[in-house]
């Protein structure tokens, strides 16, 4: 609660033109904020738009890629209930296997038809009890015979139906592979098995041909959580991250980059097909909206700044000069400001501020010029009359007096006392200079000490030791001659001992320190820190220790000033100040 009552009265406590600019600020930011959230919804949709164009591209990609393996699986139904393979097997095995060119050639010619005729198979071949019978290809390749076997098992596995096999694709490629079963009289038998590898870069080229309005697109086929065909190099590891796309988009990373991901479906081989869009494109193009959004918030609020200030100064610049006004009328010379603005023929609230207040202002100087200045001039006149009636100098007058009296009868020490007496009445009463130079301050203390050392006779040894560097440095008035007296009251007034006190000077690195130093007494730790804080209740000479500190911060600054400490069993005060020379 306090801390609203504290914020209120600081909004309270703002200038008229202050506030309306927090006005202004506040609406800049509620526009700027909504702003901001407009362009992340627009980039949003965006995001969407890319995503559904993305999806839609890819879900025409998938049924092509269905079309073009229904091909291939038709081009398979051909091959397996064609006359020639189908004789050529038969003559094989009726031979007990014996693989003659008689038998394959015709086999051979009729798979490159078929091979030709279907641009997006690699190679065809026919295997009979693990015995390749005929290939064809345009990379034809002999397969690993643990592929060869894996192939075969497959194929005998369903009994004729296809099997698309993934397992090997990342060495040998992905395949299609089935029984041929013997068709004459139906009886069933098994005569081999057909495999035909995929051109799966054909595949990907014509079916992905529609997604070219993003560039580097790569496209990625699972069969499960397993890599079937990639466009782009990757760590396998990857494939369980790309099958958790599922039928929306996603950001994803792979080997530090990241990609705008969206999945489709093979549903012809139960294959996920992921689209790999690089998104540091997309990220360019929205952090370049982004960037120009906030330039555009930026000058906005700037150019909103900038109109602001001239129609705010516009308005304010009547209130500061009513301010003016009213600040030179409270003043003691009740002086009215004649301004070059006429607001006689302004209807508007400043215009009858204006216009009252210059109304009243003649009224009361009326009034001040009827009765005020007569009654100040009576007393002005009955205050000089008392001041003159206790000039100073009818006390000097005496003492000057009573010291020639002392020296017509031989009294040399009264006449010394009165003599200093007059000097320190003259430095304390005399108002022409608050700063004089050191010279100066020294010779008020030995005027001081003069009439000390007549009181306290022998028990009062004062030494002097100045640096002639330093006489003419400016100095408070009256600030050495307190810290002798501090020192006489603590060490002769209250003990019976001797006193000793040393006033010496060092000009060092452009600053000028006197020392004051006496025996006989010591200072209380961080005496000047305690009179300020009032932890220690000052008494008696505890007051101009605090006067003389702040006396000399006020004339040079924070840096300069008092400091009080002990030193070998003697109190040392020391006075810092500036080294420059004397100007009147």
């Amino acid at each position: 609660m306090l801390k609203i009552d504290k914020v209120k009265n600081c909004i309270n406590n703002l200038s008229l033109k202050k506030k309306i600019i927090v006005i202004v600020f506040v609406g800049i930011f509620i526009v700027a904020f909504f702003f901001a959230i407009a362009i992340n919804i627009i980039i949003c949709s965006n995001n969407k738009i890319i995503r559904n164009s993305i999806a839609s591209a890819l879900s025409y990609s998938s049924n092509e890629i269905n079309n073009l393996l229904d091909s291939v699986d038709t081009t398979s139904d051909l091959i397996i209930a064609d006359a020639t393979v189908q004789n050529g097997l038969s003559s094989i095995q009726a031979s007990e296997g014996s693989v003659s060119a008689r038998a394959t050639e015709p086999i051979y010619s009729m798979l490159n038809n078929y091979l030709f005729a279907n641009e997006y198979i690699s190679f065809i071949s026919i295997y009979h009890n693990h015995v390749r019978t005929s290939t064809t290809g345009y990379y034809p390749i002999e397969l690993p015979i643990e592929t060869k076997n894996l192939l075969e098992e497959e194929a005998l596995a369903l009994n004729g139906r296809i099997v698309w096999v993934t397992s090997e694709a990342a060495d040998t490629g992905v395949f299609l592979t089935r029984n041929i079963r013997e068709i004459k009289n139906t009886s069933l038998k098994n005569l081999g098995v057909l495999v035909i590898r995929l051109d799966m870069d054909k595949i990907l080229e014509s079916s992905t041909q529609f997604i070219t309005q993003f560039q580097n697109v790569d496209f990625v086929l699972l069969d499960g959580n397993e890599l079937i065909y990639s466009t782009m190099d990757f760590d396998t590891s990857y494939a369980k991250e790309l099958v958790s796309v599922h039928n929306s988009y996603d950001i994803i990373k792979i080997d530090g980059n990241r990609y705008f991901a969206v999945n489709g479906y093979i549903f012809k081989a139960n294959w996920n097909f992921i689209c790999l869009v690089p998104y540091e494109e997309i990220f360019d193009t929205i952090t370049a909206t982004y960037a120009t959004s906030a330039i555009i918030v930026i000058l906005s609020i700037f150019l909103a700044v900038c109109i602001s200030d001239i129609l705010v100064k516009n308005i304010t610049k009547h209130f500061d000069i009513l301010m003016n006004k009213m600040t030179t009328f409270t003043g003691n010379n009740k002086e009215r400001i004649v301004t070059t603005y006429d607001y006689t023929n302004r209807g508007d609230e400043l215009g009858i501020l204006h216009k009252h207040f210059d109304r009243m202002t003649e009224e009361i100087q009326t009034l001040i010029n009827d009765n005020y200045i007569k009654q100040i001039l009576i007393k002005d006149a009955t205050l000089k009359t008392l001041e003159t009636q206790i000039n100073p100098h009818f006390l000097y007058n005496i003492l000057e007096s009573v010291n020639w009296r002392a020296k017509a009868i031989g009294e040399e020490k009264i006449s010394l006392m009165v003599e200093s007496l007059g000097a320190l009445l003259r430095a304390t009463l005399g108002q022409d200079f608050d700063v004089i130079t050191l010279k100066k301050e020294i010779e008020f203390v030995q005027n001081y000490i003069n009439i000390q050392q007549i009181r306290f006779e022998d028990r009062l040894l004062f030494h002097l030791n100045l640096d002639e560097a330093t006489l003419q440095t400016p100095i408070s008035k009256l600030s050495v001659q307190p810290l002798v007296e501090n020192a006489i009251h603590y060490s002769l007034e209250i003990n019976t001992e001797d006193c000793n006190i040393y006033i010496c000077s060092e000009l060092l690195e452009g600053v000028v320190r006197i020392y004051v130093k006496n025996d006989g007494s010591e200072f209380t730790d961080n005496l000047l820190e305690k009179l300020k804080k009032n932890e220690i209740s000052p008494q008696g000479l505890g007051i101009g220790l605090v006067n003389i500190d702040s006396r000399l911060k006020l004339t040079f600054g924070e840096e300069y000033g008092l400091t009080l400490y002990n030193e070998n069993s003697m109190a040392v005060a020391v006075i810092s100040v500036p080294f420059h020379r004397f100007r009147t």
